[in-house]
């Protein structure tokens, strides 16, 4: 279901925007709006109750500081923490919409 919500939208600026990155050509409006939908759309927080993992992606918060004791918590990029069937981000191994919203703006 959440694969079938994030490339729903895709009208074809999914690989326009992928290649405006890649190269680090300015991107237009549109692409940017695009970008910010798309990181939107990613998990904020990994929490893996059985091993005791508590991770977040939102900078400026210290929510890693309030994890019950024996817990692990950190601020950081989980995503090689989630099994690859459960990332609904990837389409095909050619689009992977983590990595997409991970570059900087130049």
């Amino acid at each position: 279901m959440l694969r079938r919500e994030l490339f729903s939208e895709d009208e074809g600026q999914y690989a326009e925007l992928e290649t405006e990155l890649l190269f680090n050509t300015p991107m237009r409006e549109e692409l940017v709006q695009l970008r910010i939908r798309l990181f939107s759309k990613r998990p904020k927080f990994y929490i893996n109750y059985d091993r005791k993992i508590f991770m977040h992606m939102v900078h400026g918060r210290s929510y890693e500081a309030v994890v019950l004791d024996g817990w692990w918590g950190a601020e950081g990029d989980f995503e090689h923490m989630i099994p690859t069937y459960h990332r609904y981000w990837v389409r095909s191994t050619s689009e992977d919409f983590w990595a997409v919203t991970n570059f900087s703006n130049g």
